[in-house]
């Protein structure tokens, strides 16, 4: 008995060692490969969490939006460790600048993750910079995920509630795609419409709680080991899904009467956004286009995506806002002549706080705060 306990202690020592050799040349090779990117740490956890909180909640008219929060030193996967997300009564997310503000201007910023700061604390957002430079109030109404239409409504929505002097919509090309596929618009009477939403219940008060308690062996192993997590991401989620036990608490229902697949040409979107945008009671508005960082995406169809989308809305985007006297700021100019060593410095997925400043130092290069 002591024979067979004594082999099977060795070999599960030896099992471990060869597991933690071969944990920390993978650690190691990942971090050579990718050494010219200085916001990359692979001696960390993985990418991948078993849960983590969410920050929205359903709304009827834009599907979902920003509920009340305070999260503390947070721990996301390819988040900047230590950032704080806090999301105000007034469903904005907090700047944390300690300032004395002009009372007498507002800035209202909307958007997609680019807008609300994704990967970045408070303090770090494109948003919360503005804010700091031009002592004026911005309220910063970007919520990570959000299609054009979304930000749109948004901004009609949160104009009527409160007095703003500028406004500025932040737009990723994939943003375009959002409303057609997650179906925020709809066709009636041959015009095109804002979508409504109604809720599936089929998650009660204690989903959250039993989705925790499901955690097993195999998630710790994905969240702490990179040889599980790559073996996982690159393997078993092309055989099967039954896996991935992730689990979102809101899971809006499209209304019925738009059940049907929709075509929507590029012309009739972006016709329908412009007009919208337009027609919001806001003086100053600006466009204001942002851009995913190919180079250091290693999901090639994602590249291929974004280039797809970039080409297909781009012009129409200009010559519709040349017509109705819209300007539009494109970033691409900042990037276009930067190097990839450069770029690293400002992208991690989305933009780092470095990327951040940069794209504030150009809305206060381009647009007059005063």
């Amino acid at each position: 008995m002591n024979k067979i306990f004594k082999i099977t202690l060795i070999n599960l020592l030896i099992f471990f060692a060869f597991g933690l050799m071969l944990e920390i040349s993978l650690r190691t090779f990942l971090s050579l490969k990718h050494l010219k990117n200085p916001n990359i740490n692979y001696w960390y956890k993985t990418w991948y969490r078993f849960h983590e909180p969410s920050y929205v909640e359903f709304d009827d008219k834009l599907n979902y939006s920003p509920k009340t929060i305070d999260l503390k030193k947070i721990d996301r996967p390819r988040w900047k460790r230590n950032s704080n997300i806090t999301i105000n009564k007034k469903k904005f997310r907090s700047n944390d600048n300690n300032l004395t503000l002009n009372n007498n201007k507002k800035i209202l910023t909307v958007g997609d993750s680019y807008t609300f700061g994704d990967q970045v604390s408070n303090n770090e957002t494109w948003p919360s910079c503005l804010e700091k430079n031009t002592k004026i109030q911005v309220d910063n109404a970007g919520v990570s995920g959000y299609g054009t239409s979304q930000a749109i409504r948004r901004a009609m929505i949160e104009s009527q509630n409160r007095n703003y002097d500028y406004l500025i919509w932040s737009i990723i090309f994939l943003d375009f795609n959002r409303d057609v596929v997650y179906k925020n618009l709809i066709i009636e009477d041959d015009s095109l419409k804002f979508n409504s939403f109604t809720k599936d219940n089929s998650f009660t008060k204690n989903s959250e709680e039993l989705i925790l308690k499901n955690k097993k062996m195999y998630d710790y192993l994905r969240e702490y080991s990179f040889v599980f997590y790559l073996f996982d991401r690159t393997l078993v989620k092309k055989i099967t899904n039954k896996f991935d036990r992730k689990k979102s608490i809101i899971k809006p229902l499209y209304n019925t009467k738009d059940s049907k697949n929709i075509k929507i040409t590029p012309t009739e979107l972006v016709d329908f956004l412009i007009n919208n945008f337009k027609s919001i009671n806001i003086s100053k508005k600006f466009i204001l286009l942002q851009y995913t960082d190919e180079s250091n995406n290693t999901q090639e169809v994602i590249k291929k995506k974004n280039r797809k989308e970039v080409k297909k809305y781009k012009d129409i985007l200009f010559k519709k806002a040349k017509n109705n006297n819209i300007i539009v700021l494109d970033s691409m100019e900042l990037f276009s002549n930067m190097t990839d060593f450069e770029k690293r410095k400002l992208w991690l997925d989305h933009h780092t706080p470095k990327g951040n400043l940069l794209i504030c130092k150009f809305l206060l290069d381009n647009i007059k705060f005063n």
